[in-house]
């Protein structure tokens, strides 16, 4: 079975503004290829103090995985010997470090903590090791910690947790990987796609239950799938799809992600109605004025940059200070950019492009 790891004070603060470029979407999409003025970035560049940035040593140092509506950023960073420990960057700028209580980090590449969501109530959820097998954990606002193993469990990844404190994630037992919801009592259900041979994994969770991740068939080529809140499964690949890579769900039901067709890579929208529309660019998030972010190639054929789709359908890519490649990993719900780059040392630093704000004339409200 093949392991499932899906797999986002000292601080130096940059507030730059960088010019926007305009691309083009896909012709399928709609307003392709239609432009506007371009704006200038503002971003804050960080690091946390404890990661190992040296080049040539290991240059994947803070890694950002998820941001709140309160702009609290979480994710984790790499020590001297390549050990993953969890942080919190709050927006005024500070950082607090954690290591989950029974984590074991004395060897190369072990998992004190490592962050994979955060919801709108500052609870965490990630996994851990504690030197014989991967855990899942969920850390309060106040930092207080539950283990999250679902009954018979030897490897758990939780991936998502909504407002509601109900999680969404991995976990194999000695032989397969099935999917997993956990009610905010603490009551596990296993999730199981209809012919996923080779596992399902959820990948993100709603404030109304609603559940989609990937499915994986016998040819281990991956699949979207949508779990109601009352436990029905369905199918949902974007046309032409032959795998697909991410997938997230808002909280009015719009799905956003990235897959390969025969020829190439499309981000994609499953509006409400069930129509998709696509467009060029790795969509891996979406705020509540329906703008979509990600990464792209850029056009030099070296490098990516990151991307923001406006719900009107103009596409405005970004480019951190000093970045040479760039990976967008999630937007906030009102719109702040986080991810990381790598600049021409191959160190790698964590970014967060604020938001438009004065452009988001359109942003939805928030249902209760």
């Amino acid at each position: 079975m093949k392991n499932r790891t899906l797999s986002a004070l000292l601080v130096c603060v940059l507030t730059i503004p960088v010019g926007n470029r305009i691309v083009a979407q896909d012709a399928n999409s709609e307003n392709a290829g239609e432009k506007t003025a371009s704006k200038a970035d503002r971003f804050i560049v960080f690091q946390v103090p404890d990661a190992s940035c040296a080049a040539g040593g290991f240059p994947s140092c803070t890694i950002p995985v998820g941001i709140n509506a309160e702009e609290t950023v979480v994710g984790y960073y790499f020590d001297s010997i390549d050990a993953t420990h969890g942080f919190l960057r709050l927006v005024d700028g500070t950082i607090t470090t954690f290591d989950v209580p029974g984590s074991v980090c004395i060897d190369f590449s072990s998992n004190c903590a490592m962050p994979t969501s955060i919801n709108s109530a500052g609870a965490v959820v990630g996994s851990y090791s504690d030197g014989t097998a991967t855990h899942g954990f969920l850390r309060d606002r106040y930092g207080d910690y539950t283990k999250l193993d679902p009954p018979g469990s030897a490897f758990t990844q939780p991936n998502a947790i909504n407002r509601h404190g109900e999680i969404a994630g991995l976990y194999c037992n000695t032989t397969a990987c099935h999917g997993f919801v956990r009610d905010r009592h603490g009551k596990f259900t296993t999730i199981d796609y209809p012919g996923a041979v080779n596992g399902t994994v959820p990948l993100s969770i709603n404030k109304r239950g609603d559940i989609v991740g990937l499915w994986y068939d016998a040819s281990d080529a991956s699949h979207i799938f949508l779990r109601d809140r009352d436990g029905t499964l369905v199918g949902l690949d974007p046309p032409g799809s032959i795998y697909v890579f991410q997938v997230v769900i808002d909280d009015g039901g719009e799905l956003v992600g990235y897959y390969a067709d025969p020829t190439s890579l499309h981000g994609f929208i499953r509006h409400r109605d069930g129509d998709y529309t696509t467009f060029s660019g790795n969509a891996v998030g979406i705020d509540r004025s329906g703008t979509v972010a990600g990464w792209v190639g850029n056009l030099s054929g070296f490098g990516s940059e990151g991307f923001y789709r406006l719900r009107d359908g103009i596409i405005r890519t970004f480019l951190p200070p000093n970045a040479v490649v760039t990976t967008v990993t999630g937007i906030s719900p009102h719109g702040e950019i986080i991810g990381w780059f790598t600049d021409p040392t191959f160190v790698t630093h964590a970014f967060i492009r604020e938001s438009d704000r004065n452009s988001r004339t359109d942003e939805r409200e928030e249902e209760d």
